[in-house]
């Protein structure tokens, strides 16, 4: 049994990812507001909770990925593993905060669209990636999409009850074949 906390939530970057360099390996670092909003009955209209606020990062080929392609102010999805990081002050005194260490980060296209341009990664041998390339790719979008379902099971079934709430037909969708070594 695993004691790791993972989560995956929905926001707007507060501001462009920094990259950052740790020793031998590079990260990016960006926070993300989240808010929430309920029905007040009372008020009979919706109402916006307080805005919560987490630090991000993304190690190595998707921290390179996230500060080539997010900027601030793009509604994201973000999965990844909750830490609680330690150090001291100038002063001595213990601090720490959380921060959310990411598996998968994308653009909310709940809220508009992307193009993906797929990453080829380098083997120490010069060659490019290995064939478990888009398996690994496959996976990540697969287990993204399975944490954004729960949050997006409403906005799924708005946009399901709206005949005419993308504006494109089924038969206006571009049918692509598969990159070769795709499994």
């Amino acid at each position: 049994m695993s004691n790791e906390i993972e989560i995956a939530f929905t926001g707007f970057l507060a501001e462009d990812p920094k990259k950052i360099v740790a020793g031998e390996n590079t990260y990016a670092e960006f926070r993300v507001g989240s808010t929430s909003r309920y029905f007040s009955r009372d008020e009979q209209e919706y109402v916006d909770r307080p805005t919560t606020w987490l630090t991000v990062k993304a190690w190595r080929e998707l921290g390179e990925n996230v500060v080539g392609s997010l900027r601030k102010g793009h509604p994201v999805l973000v999965r990844g593993e909750l830490r609680t990081e330690t150090w001291k002050n100038s002063d001595g005194e213990n601090r720490s905060k959380e921060v959310v260490i990411a598996s998968a980060v994308g653009p909310n296209l709940r809220l508009g669209t992307a193009a993906f341009t797929r990453t080829i990664r380098q083997s120490a041998e010069g060659g490019s990636g290995s064939a478990s390339d888009s398996e690994h790719i496959t996976a990540t979008a697969a287990r993204l999409a399975g944490a954004a379902e729960g949050q997006g099971a409403r906005a799924a079934k708005e946009l399901s009850s709206s005949p005419h709430s993308s504006g494109v037909e089924d038969s206006q969708w571009e049918a692509r074949p598969e990159p070769a070594g795709a499994a």
